[in-house]
């Protein structure tokens, strides 16, 4: 996260907050910093949100897919035994 574009988001977010809410001390600026630090985690979460739910899903190796296949296959011999003597 410590790209320079992150970095100029986060003053940003920051400067506009002080901007807007003019702090008169101390006390109110350690009140915006963590408002803009908090803000700026939820645009990046929400950023990797639509980067995640765009992304194709990975195909599935064959060798994982043949055994998938195969213990699919040794299930339904060994239910098919159990019906046939139980």
């Amino acid at each position: 996260m410590k790209r320079i574009w992150n970095l100029a988001r986060y003053i940003g977010i920051r400067d506009s907050l002080v901007d807007e809410w003019k702090p008169k001390g101390a006390s109110e600026m350690m009140l915006i910093e963590p408002l803009a630090e908090n803000f700026f985690q939820y645009q990046f979460w929400i950023e990797q949100s639509v980067k995640r739910a765009r992304t194709p899903a990975r195909s599935e190796d064959p060798e994982y897919a043949g055994w998938k296949a195969n213990m699919r296959e040794l299930n339904a011999h060994s239910r098919l035994k159990e019906r046939i003597e139980g």
